[in-house]
């Protein structure tokens, strides 16, 4: 029985696994755009990456990757950011968060003294959690502290070019109103009518 169906069996096969196969890419395509739908767009809203950011560990590691994070984060995602930090209490590993936030670059008006100080009292705690934290925050205040003294630089450098800046228009309004006074006498003295110039009468000679 076997030899006799086994042929008939191995041409049925034959003629159908080229409709068999056809039909089989008509479903793989068919369920590819199936799920087409449930793939992320390209234009999603850009607060996802904030809501995606990991605030539960404490470690070092995690720490240094919520940091590198923030860099392409917009500026409303930095201020949404900023009040959702505010809602996580006190502890030391959300405070160097906060901290990381508040002094980021791309705020629109970083806090530094604020950051900075948060940093200090982190540094002077004595709680163990920060043990593990304390490279972190270093590395995390001397940058923050050559920022504020560029800022600093930069703004007595501002400062003294104001000034510079100023007495150069008082020296010139000085020369404009020098200026304005000696074409003043200039005309006065044009306006002077001119006297007439008198010869000395020569001396009598002699006739002896």
């Amino acid at each position: 029985m076997k030899t006799n169906s086994s042929p008939f069996a191995a041409a049925c096969f034959s003629r159908l696994r080229r409709p068999l196969l056809i039909a089989s890419v008509g479903l793989l395509a068919a369920g590819g755009c199936a799920t087409l739908p449930d793939t992320p767009s390209a234009n999603k809203d850009s607060n996802k990456r904030v809501t995606n950011l990991d605030r539960s560990s404490a470690s070092p590691e995690a720490l240094l990757t919520y940091y590198q994070a923030l860099s392409p984060m917009s500026a409303n995602d930095l201020m949404h950011e900023r009040r959702l930090l505010g809602q996580l209490g006190s502890a030391p590993d959300t405070q160097l968060r906060q901290a990381m936030v508040l002094g980021h670059p791309r705020q629109p008006n970083p806090d530094l003294m604020r950051a900075n100080s948060i940093l200090g009292n982190l540094l002077k705690s004595n709680n163990s959690a920060v043990y593990y934290l304390r490279p972190v925050i270093r590395f995390l205040a001397d940058n923050y502290a050559e920022r504020l003294r560029q800022e600093t630089r930069l703004r007595r450098q501002n400062t003294q070019m104001e000034k510079q800046h100023q007495k150069l228009l008082e020296t010139q309004r000085q020369v404009s109103e020098l200026q304005k006074q000696l074409e003043g006498l200039a005309n006065i003295e044009r306006s002077l009518p001119r006297s007439r110039s008198i010869r000395p009468s020569q001396p009598a000679l002699n006739t002896r």
